[in-house]
C-alpha cells in the first residue's frame, strides 16, 4: 500500500499535477476500474491506498529529500572535484529562488544533477547567497573542498570584484575556479538589434498584444481565420523571459500576415494605422528576416541547453554559429538570401525593395 502510493504521488509530481487530485480524481477512477474487474474485495483493497493532499505532499518531500542525500553521497564518494552552477530566479509569486545544479564523477562518467532550489527569503546579495550555499552544505555533509568550478551569471551579486559571491568563496578556497554561462551572454548578446529591426519586433508584439490580450479579440481572430481555411488559427504570445518564443511569434505573424491586415484594419480606431504595416513590402522583408534569423538562433538555443553540454560544446556551437552568420553577410553582399527561406520566397514584384534593403541587413 505503502509502495502504491508513492509511486502514484511520484506520477503527481512528473506530471506538474494539484496534490489534491489523488484523492479527487485518480483513487476514484482506480476504485471503478478495479471494481467492475475483479470485484468488490480487490476494490476494497483499493481504498486502503493514501492518497490524500497531506499524504501526496510527505511523499513527494520525502523522495525530494532521498534523492538530494544520494547526490550528495555520491558527491562524496566521487574520485574528482565537482562544479557547481548557480543561478537566481524570481518565480510567479515575485520570490527570488536559489537554484544549483552540479557535475561530478560517478563511475568513471560525468554525471550531471539538480541539487537544490532554495527561497531567498530576505535580499538577493552575495552575503545571503552565500549563507544559504554554505547552509545547505552543512545539513548535507559537503564542503567546498569537494568543488572545484563554480558557474553563475553576470549579476553583481554573483561575480562582482569585491564583495560579490565569487570572490567571497574564492577568498576563503582560492582552489574554486569561475566561469560565466556562456547561454547568458548569448541570450543577451541576441537581443541586441538596429533600430529600424527593433522598431519592427515592436510593432509585431503590439499587434500580437491588440489580438491575443482581448478576449473578444481572440475569438473574432480565430473565427475568421478558420473561414479562410488558414493553417494557423491564432498568434503566439512573445515574451523576453522564453527565449525561444521571439522567433516562434515572429514566423506566426509572418504566416499568418494577410489575415492579421484584414482583422486590425477591420477593428481599426481612429489614430490606428498598424494594418498598414502588413502591406508594406519593405516592413515585411523585416519581419521575414526576423522570423528567419531568429529561428536559427532558436534551433541553437535548443542545442546549447541539452543535457551534459560541456564548455567546449557550448563553445564550438556558437564558433559555428559565427561563421554561418559571416559567410551569409558574404552572400548577403552578394545579393544572395538563400539562407533566409522567409525572405528568400517574398513575390518577386518586391524584389526591388529586397535589393535595397539587403545592405542594411547585412550590418545586423
Amino acid at each position: 500500500m505503502v509502495q502504491a502510493s508513492f509511486e502514484v504521488a511520484l506520477k503527481i509530481a512528473e506530471r506538474k499535477k494539484a496534490h489534491t487530485i489523488g484523492e479527487e480524481l485518480i483513487k476514484p477512477c482506480a476504485e471503478i476500474m478495479v471494481r467492475n474487474v475483479l470485484g468488490d474485495k480487490a476494490k476494497r483493497e483499493i481504498s486502503k491506498i493514501s492518497l490524500s493532499n497531506n499524504t501526496v505532499r510527505r511523499r513527494i518531500d520525502d523522495m525530494a529529500a532521498d534523492v538530494c542525500n544520494q547526490v550528495c553521497q555520491e558527491i562524496r564518494a566521487s574520485a574528482f572535484r565537482a562544479s557547481l552552477q548557480l543561478d537566481e530566479s524570481t518565480d510567479i509569486a515575485n520570490q527570488s529562488q536559489l537554484i544549483a545544479f552540479v557535475r561530478y564523477e560517478k563511475e568513471k562518467k560525468v554525471k550531471e544533477e539538480f541539487l537544490f532550489c532554495e527561497l531567498l527569503t530576505t535580499t538577493t546579495t552575495a552575503e545571503e547567497v552565500k549563507k544559504l550555499v554554505d547552509y545547505f552544505f552543512e545539513k548535507n555533509g559537503l564542503s567546498w573542498m569537494q568543488f572545484q568550478h563554480i558557474c553563475t551569471d553576470g549579476a553583481p551579486a554573483m561575480i562582482g570584484v569585491r564583495t560579490g559571491f565569487v570572490t567571497r568563496v574564492k577568498s576563503k578556497w582560492p582552489h574554486i575556479s569561475n566561469s560565466h554561462c556562456s547561454l547568458h551572454r548569448y541570450a543577451l548578446a541576441s537581443k541586441t538589434m538596429p533600430p529600424e529591426l527593433m522598431s519592427v519586433l515592436d510593432s509585431v508584439i503590439s499587434s500580437i498584444n491588440f489580438i491575443r490580450g482581448r478576449a473578444k479579440n481572440h475569438r473574432l481572430f480565430d473565427l475568421m481565420a478558420t473561414g479562410n481555411g488558414s493553417t494557423h488559427t491564432s498568434l503566439l504570445y512573445h515574451t523576453q523571459v522564453r527565449w525561444l518564443s521571439r522567433g516562434k511569434c515572429l514566423a506566426r505573424v509572418f504566416e499568418m500576415h494577410t489575415e492579421v491586415e484584414i482583422f486590425l484594419r477591420e477593428m481599426e480606431t481612429r489614430g490606428d494605422h498598424r494594418h498598414e504595416n502588413y502591406k508594406n513590402p519593405e516592413f515585411l522583408m523585416k519581419l521575414a528576416y526576423l522570423a528567419d534569423i531568429f529561428g536559427t538562433l532558436n534551433e541553437v538555443n535548443v542545442t546549447l541547453q541539452s543535457r551534459e553540454a560541456s564548455v567546449s560544446d557550448v563553445k564550438d556551437k556558437l564558433a559555428g554559429l559565427g561563421a554561418r552568420i559571416a559567410l551569409w553577410i558574404r552572400r548577403l553582399h552578394r545579393g544572395n538570401v538563400a539562407a533566409f527561406p522567409l525572405l528568400d520566397a517574398l513575390p518577386p514584384r518586391q524584389e526591388e525593395g529586397i535589393q535595397q534593403w539587403k545592405a542594411a541587413t547585412a550590418t545586423t
